[in-house]
């Protein structure tokens, strides 16, 4: 009698592992009967793609690259500059870091600014008045205006004005600025 017991008890252990084994494939097969009906792959948890009921993809997800937090604005003022520009645009726009690529002695990065206002007045006088005036509204003639009314206003000498800025530019551009505006007048 005890062997029978232990027999029953080891068979039903095997049925209930047999069952317990079978039930996974059961629920399976019960979902993948269920995605058919709902229309969607059984992997389209995994995948993302939904299918019709004629098996047709329904619709695809849109990839979007993966960008840095503040990534757009990096980079904005040398998209700017990348643009080609002629030499009245550049005239137009010139600072004094614009200035100071010219040359690294400020006489030398004058007498370059000024080849461009000959060029173009050899090309054109038109141009060179264009030129002439987009260089009085640029931001670098704008900056230079600027010490010369401080220097009016407060009274006090040029030097101690550019070296109070620290940093702006130095008296030798400030000097080469003189020298341009000399001889395009």
């Amino acid at each position: 009698e005890k062997q029978e017991a232990d027999q029953q008890k080891e068979s039903g252990k095997k049925k209930t592992k047999t069952k317990s084994v079978d039930e996974p494939e059961k629920q399976q097969s019960e979902t993948v009967a269920d995605s058919k009906q709902k229309g969607s792959d059984p992997s389209a948890a995994k995948t993302g793609l939904e299918y019709d009921e004629e098996g047709k993809l329904k619709s695809k997800q849109k990839m979007k690259d993966i960008k840095a937090p503040g990534s757009q604005d990096v980079d904005t003022e040398s998209q700017k500059t990348s643009k080609s520009m002629g030499p009245i645009e550049e005239i137009a726009q010139m600072k004094w870091k614009h200035f100071r690529h010219l040359s690294d002695d400020p006489q030398q990065a004058a007498e370059r600014l000024l080849q461009k206002f000959m060029l173009l007045h050899d090309e054109s006088f038109l141009l060179f008045l264009e030129a002439r005036e987009e260089w009085f509204d640029s931001p670098l003639y704008s900056s230079y205006q600027q010490v010369l009314k401080k220097s009016i206003n407060e009274r006090e000498q040029v030097d101690d004005i550019l070296a109070s800025k620290a940093g702006d530019f130095s008296r030798e551009e400030f000097d080469a600025v003189i020298f341009i505006n000399e001889e395009l007048t």
